[in-house]
C-alpha cells in the first residue's frame, strides 16, 4: 500500500546511527527517571520514619 511504502522509505532513510542515538536518548531519559524515582522513594521513606 501507499502508507507502507512511505514507512519503508522512512525506515531506509533513517540511518542506524540516528535511530541508535534516539534510543540512547530514550535510555538516558528512562535511567534518570528511574534514579529520580528511587531517590524520591528513599527520601520519602526516611522522612516518614522520622515522624
Amino acid at each position: 500500500t501507499y502508507t507502507a511504502d512511505i514507512l519503508r522509505q522512512a525506515l531506509l532513510m533513517g540511518s542506524e546511527s540516528s535511530s541508535s542515538a534516539i534510543l540512547k536518548d530514550l535510555g538516558i531519559l528512562a535511567l534518570t527517571a528511574l534514579i529520580l524515582l528511587a531517590v524520591g522513594v528513599f527520601v520519602a521513606s526516611k522522612t516518614l520514619r522520622k515522624e
